[in-house]
């Protein structure tokens, strides 16, 4: 079991990221993550968002205005 989790925490996907209880979440409007098993989502920067959940690169940001 112990080896499973280990496996789903280090391989989640672009556009996700690691939670606290070591599940795959996707990336928040805001954030992106172009890159598998990372532990948080990079932010769009001020004034920016994404169209939706799970963004996997910087040119899903938008303005929002």
């Amino acid at each position: 079991l112990s080896y499973c989790v280990r496996f789903l925490v280090g391989n989640c996907p672009a556009g996700s990221h690691s939670a606290e209880n070591r599940t795959c979440i996707s990336c928040p409007l805001g954030t992106y993550q172009p890159s598998d098993g990372q532990k948080d989502c990079l932010s769009c920067g001020q004034g920016l968002t994404t169209s939706s959940t799970g963004a996997t690169n910087q040119s899903q940001c938008i303005g929002t205005s």
